[in-house]
């Protein structure tokens, strides 16, 4: 069994575990148990539960350079942010209860929240990035933060209640949601073309991983949140 395979029965066991028990249970005796592998696997892999999750959610990545290489010059930035997200959200399908309740441990374990609020804003930039947005810099703050309370966060929970096999009902709700921040971006521009600045903002800069806690709000990471939700996937 190669290291690759190993890795994937890990992060597989580990999700696993959390829809049974919960996260909690999420242990290296209990993971490595599971996947019928070696302990000593789980501790060359990953420094602890946290980091193991967070590298199943990173695997979903994988899928927007995967959607990135079917884009057509003439394609343009709200078109690739549909199958972005369209092809991140496919691609947590088979991990979805496990990320619902993960949303919420999140908000009672402050390692947990700030390790899933750091892969979310990786994957945003990763998205606006792809689909030539830009996610660097002030303006790029101002656009993740825009994509993540305007897009991304509703998509989400439309995306944790939708039973179609097509996943119709999330991919109606982006559209939506994309119509409105492209709308917004036009109104409001963040440099150059609005159209090609799309999303527009929606609030302030996003704030840096360390200062997000498990008490971010559902549509928004930022500071000080009015009431604890849980992040989105």
């Amino acid at each position: 069994m190669d290291q690759t395979s190993i890795r994937e029965r890990l992060i597989d066991a580990a999700f696993d575990l959390v829809v049974e028990e919960g996260f909690e249970a999420v242990d290296a005796p209990a993971v490595a148990g599971r996947a019928g592998v070696d302990v000593r696997h789980f501790h060359a892999g990953f420094t602890g539960p946290v980091d193991c999750i967070v590298a199943g959610l990173i695997a979903a990545n994988d899928s927007a350079f995967e959607a990135a290489r079917d884009f057509e010059p003439e394609d343009t930035v709200r078109e690739k942010l549909f199958e972005l997200v369209m092809a991140r959200l496919d691609r947590l399908s088979e991990r979805r209860e496990a990320i619902a309740r993960l949303r919420w441990t999140a908000l009672r374990t402050p390692l947990l929240g700030a390790a899933l609020a750091w892969e979310l804003d990786r994957a945003l930039a990763l998205m606006l990035d792809q689909a030539g947005a830009g996610a660097g810099g002030p303006a790029g703050a101002l656009r993740r933060t825009g994509f993540l309370t305007t897009v991304y966060a509703p998509v989400v929970e439309a995306w944790l209640k939708d039973d179609s096999d097509d996943l119709a009902h999330t991919m109606a709700e982006l559209d939506k949601r994309l119509d409105r921040a492209e709308r917004m971006a036009r109104r409001l521009p963040l440099n150059r073309d609005a159209a090609d600045d799309m999303p527009g903002p929606d609030a302030g800069p996003a704030a840096p991983p360390d200062d997000i806690t498990a008490d971010g709000p559902a549509d928004g990471l930022g500071p000080t949140p009015p009431a604890p939700q849980a992040p989105p996937a």
